[in-house]
């Protein structure tokens, strides 16, 4: 719809339903619902107003609703109770449903660049599943899902992808370990210059604060969060893309264990107090054919100490298009050099059967192994999910 002559509101997203079925090897029998299982459930606003002389205004409000019922944990909470053995935090079985619990930005854009206010998903988010991988999203099969991930260490939202408030995501050596989502940090500036020559860039930052605070009782107590910097650089010219992206979480001088009214910084600040830690990730993909697309990537996560988080990874993927029909193949293996040497691996099978341009059926498989080299008890998990999806 449109306000004015030259300012404008639309509204886009995703409303996916998926048939899912996990095996585990933690219990007998299989876990049976529905889920978003091609990509994530959500509702966008985007608006722009042109202000003349190459510079517009614009934002945009995402709200993720895995669950469609909205409310958190709700239209089907607990159906996926025994996924991982119960290893699973609540926030991945339904998505909290607050309005705006996504991304979210304002943004002025000119003819030298854009600069974006808010929380914007980061460059290693988008290098990943815009580059490196087929179109996976973060539903079944994908290397950046809340079921698996490429990278250890800190990531967003639990791995739930909710919100931009950063964790640590812990990697136990008799536990499943999900992995780390960089995916988008609260009160980021970040700037996103224009094409030039097939070449683009990124920066972006998030202030960090690390202060003390005495209360009435003469009480004192740590405060603040965690900073980032981040940063990419883009090529496409014609078949080919390129990118490498790369974040930094600054944690400051924080004592070890201190507490916060936010308790996942309790959890980072207590395994990485007074470090940083960095991921990067290089992807690529080529139009071999109309019909045929390679991806590849490899990332890297790494604490300052190089033990607490120290893992490396590779994925690499296919995509083939027969007429109306989207196969897609996806692997990945991640080689933990932390103390836990904790290796994992994934394969993902996927079909899309486009409908329309805005509508598809789909099928998509994977088998996780969350420790290829320690034996415990829910290591292995196999989903397959059959459904449909409509973009608008």
């Amino acid at each position: 719809m449109s306000a004015f002559a030259q300012s404008s509101v639309s509204f886009t997203g995703l409303f996916d339903r998926g048939y899912t079925t996990i095996s585990n090897s933690s219990y007998t029998g299989v876990a049976k619902g529905l889920s978003s299982a091609s990509g994530t459930t959500r509702f966008e606003i985007n608006g722009t107003e042109d202000l003349g002389g190459g510079m517009k205004a614009k934002f945009f409000i995402e709200t993720d609703w895995n669950p469609l019922a909205g409310a958190a944990g709700s239209g089907g909470a607990g159906q996926f109770a025994t996924y991982n053995g119960g290893a699973l935090p609540a926030t991945t079985i339904g998505s909290p449903g607050g309005f705006a619990n996504s991304e979210s930005w304002l943004a002025l854009e000119t003819n030298n660049g854009t600069i974006k206010l808010g929380a914007p998903n980061n460059e290693i988010f988008i290098a990943v599943n815009t580059v490196g991988q087929p179109g996976f999203s973060t539903g079944i099969g994908s290397i950046y899902s809340s079921n698996f991930s490429i990278f250890n260490g800190i990531g967003t939202g639990n791995t739930s992808g909710s919100g931009g408030v950063q964790t640590y995501v812990a990697n136990a050596a008799t536990d499943v370990n999900l992995g780390a989502r960089p995916i988008r940090q609260d009160n980021t500036i970040k700037y996103e210059s224009p094409t030039m020559n097939g070449v683009k860039v990124a920066y972006e930052i998030s202030q960090k604060n690390d202060y003390t605070v005495t209360d009435a009782a003469a009480a004192t107590s740590t405060k603040g969060n965690v900073g980032t910097t981040g940063y990419s650089i883009k090529y496409g010219n014609g078949p080919l893309n390129l990118v490498y992206a790369a974040i930094t979480y600054d944690v400051g001088n924080y004592a070890a264990g201190a507490t916060d009214a936010v308790a996942p910084l309790s959890t980072i600040r207590t395994n990485l107090a007074g470090q940083t830690q960095t991921n990067t990730y290089i992807g690529a993909n080529y139009l071999v054919t109309p019909v045929l697309k390679l991806n590849a990537g490899m990332g890297t996560s790494k604490s300052s100490n190089g033990t607490t988080v120290n893992a490396s990874s590779t994925n690499y993927g296919i995509t083939y298009t027969m007429g109306q029909t989207d196969l897609m193949y996806n692997f990945a293996k991640k080689d933990d050099k932390s103390t836990i040497n904790k290796d994992q691996k994934i394969t993902g099978l996927g079909a899309n059967y486009n409908l329309s341009k805005m509508t598809y059926a789909y099928y998509r498989y994977d088998k996780i192994n969350w420790s290829t080299n320690l034996a415990f008890s829910g290591s292995d998990q196999t989903r397959n999910a059959i459904g449909f999806a409509v973009k608008f």
